[in-house]
């Protein structure tokens, strides 16, 4: 009996002190993206109302959408093998991870780069947004694509430091950096003390000056503290063939089934948008506000992979399975209260947005029909994202993530949208059949046992 307390004293005191600073981390990274949102919200046009700058932005974002799931998903093979490594103490092999993941990394960003900077009209020429809309989206991107490299540093960084357990570092490092971005964004945005009045631009140049300063400070202050990751640059960049390729085994199904994942959702958007503007901008609203409440499950998910890799990692299976029924149980409980919450405070959180009233009515829906499938999505996202990967059960994540979107999700959306011609929330709950099945699948994977796999056993 006191065995068991104490492991559950142990689990609990752990969980506080990787996953508490992990979900603020991500909470102030959220809220950088919300707080553009909502400054850019309060740009009202000649109608009255802020959907032209807020549709730009969610179509902005689109590509901005693609490139953070390739850098979190390049990360996120690096939390598993880090985290497993420090299982192990094995600092050489976590400094080779960390050069793997800023190279992979630094290529993928230096492409979208490319694209959001040189190509900008070719990317919002995809989609069927009036010419306002267009013109909007194609200063924003022009200027936020220089921000896309320091991102992909940032990604890499802070994945390898929350998996040695030093969760501190990037959580203050993403607090100075949201600051900056908030000040910046007053200025910039609505021409505050002398500065120009720049609109959307104004929202791109605070976030590439905050990016730049997060990166910054994430490579130089760690050689400053003696960290485990602080090594000589041929030490992080001295990698060899056959551990890149044990990487890249289990990044690929990462990086596929995330970008299919992503692609799916782009094509939702595309749904969306012929839905009308008023339903895309209720879709861009609602994603602002549902991405706040969903970071504490995205944050469990990481601290799984780093709590389960770490016993994985020292051969500890029986005690990396009871974490993992621990983590499932409190996905679930946590998806019920913070549902409640959504469906009881929605009409607060559509305040801070000046949408026209067919988006707020939108909107509104959305948010309820979210409250009630939030557990569905928390379960999958915990197991996927998080316990599977922290296995390097990767393949089957990928054939969850990738499969169940373009063989169920998307014809169902397809025939919602164009036979069926339903309103925007009904297509936005037929849709999330998929996480039903996906549960159902996910929960079978996970009572086999089959994800649980050493990767640092020779």
């Amino acid at each position: 009996m006191e065995k068991l307390i104490s492991d559950k004293n142990k689990f609990t005191g752990r969980l506080i002190t990787i996953g508490l600073p992990i979900f603020l981390q991500l909470l102030f990274m959220s809220l950088l993206n919300f707080i553009d949102g909502f400054m850019i919200g309060q740009l009202v046009d000649s109608s009255g109302s802020a959907d032209n700058a807020i549709s730009a932005i969610g179509l902005a974002n689109q590509l901005f959408i693609v490139l953070e799931v390739f850098l979190a998903a390049i990360s996120s093979g690096a939390a598993v093998f880090a985290s497993q490594a420090w299982g192990k103490k094995d600092t050489s092999n976590i400094k080779s991870v960390l050069g793997i993941s800023i190279s992979i990394s630094c290529m993928i960003s230096f492409l979208f780069a490319v694209l959001a900077i040189c190509f900008p009209e070719k990317l919002v020429n995809l989609y069927p947004a009036g010419d306002s809309v267009k013109i909007l989206t194609i200063q924003y991107l022009t200027i936020i694509g220089f921000s896309h490299i320091p991102m992909g540093i940032t990604f890499s960084y802070s994945s390898v430091l929350r998996s040695i357990e030093n969760t501190k570092l990037p959580l203050m490092i993403s607090v100075l950096a949201i600051c900056i971005n908030t000040v910046l964004n007053y200025f910039l945005i609505f021409g505050k003390f002398g500065f120009p009045e720049l609109g959307v631009r104004g929202a791109a140049i605070a976030t590439v000056i905050a990016r730049c300063v997060e990166a910054f400070l994430l490579v130089v202050i760690p050689y400053f503290q003696k960290s485990p990751i602080a090594g000589k640059i041929k030490e992080i960049f001295n990698f060899n063939f056959s551990f890149a390729k044990k990487y890249i085994k289990i990044v690929l199904p990462i990086i596929a089934g995330e970008g299919g994942w992503v692609v799916g959702e782009i094509v939702y958007n595309y749904m969306y948008f012929h839905l009308g503007e008023s339903a895309f901008a209720a879709v861009g609203a609602f994603y602002n506000i549902n991405a706040i409440f969903f970071l504490a499950f995205v944050g469990l998910a990481e601290s799984s992979t780093i709590m389960i890799g770490n016993r994985i990692g020292a051969d500890e299976r029986k005690k990396a399975f009871d974490y993992s029924v621990k983590f499932v149980i409190l996905a679930a409980a946590g998806a019920i209260i913070i549902g409640s919450t959504i469906f009881l405070s929605k009409e607060f959180f559509l305040s801070f947005f000046k949408l026209s009233s067919a988006a707020l009515y939108n909107c509104n829906n959305l948010l309820i029909i979210f409250s009630f499938v939030l557990i569905l999505k928390a379960v999958n996202v915990l197991l996927i994202n998080g316990i599977f990967r922290a296995g390097g059960d990767t393949l089957f994540s990928f054939k969850m993530d990738f499969f169940l979107v373009w063989f169920v999700g998307i014809p169902i959306g397809l025939i919602s949208v164009f036979i069926l011609h339903l309103p925007v929330y009904f297509v936005f709950l037929l849709i999330n059949i998929e996480e039903l099945l996906k549960t159902i699948l996910c929960l079978f994977r996970f009572f086999s046992k089959k994800w649980l796999k050493n990767l640092t056993q020779r």
